[in-house]
């Protein structure tokens, strides 16, 4: 799944000669909320992993074994992002596909588990009040037990 912008406007102009310039198919073109921040994990990172911010480095993210962690979390975009470099993860309030670990039950919050780079269903329902450390609510089930993946 990729989760994109694309601008209500569209315009109608070709585009100019000069490529430095912002120009109309740039405006047309569909673009992705992601942030960039650096893995700071020690290992490699996979697509959809959950991880949480480095509150140690500027812009950066760990992974982590703490079940619902309160630090921030994102979601791993890039297919593998390497130690101590760059990459493209989501933060909260977009549709994304998350690694889980477990069942895991539509409309319920979702929270970091034990499991490293999955979330875990917090059996708490989406209507209730978050439960510490929930990043998310799931909008597609997982019923296959083990890994899986939902979109939160």
């Amino acid at each position: 799944m990729t989760t994109q912008l694309k601008h209500p406007f569209q315009s109608a102009k070709a585009d100019g000669g000069d490529a430095t310039l912002v120009r109309p198919s740039n405006w047309n073109a569909a673009h992705n909320p992601y942030l960039d921040k650096t893995n700071r994990s020690g290992v490699t990172v996979n697509q959809y992993d959950v991880v949480v911010s480095d509150i140690s480095n500027n812009d950066s993210f760990l992974r982590t074994t703490t079940e619902a962690d309160p630090r921030p979390a994102f979601i791993v975009q890039d297919a593998t992002i390497a130690d101590a470099t760059a990459g493209n993860v989501m933060g909260s309030g977009w549709d994304t596909t998350v690694n889980v670990q477990g069942n895991v039950t539509r409309g319920n919050w979702l929270i970091t588990s034990t499991t490293t780079g999955r979330a875990k269903d917090s059996g708490v329902v989406g209507t209730s009040p978050a439960p510490k450390g929930a990043f998310g609510i799931a909008t597609s089930a997982y019923a296959g037990g083990g890994a899986g993946t939902v979109t939160v």
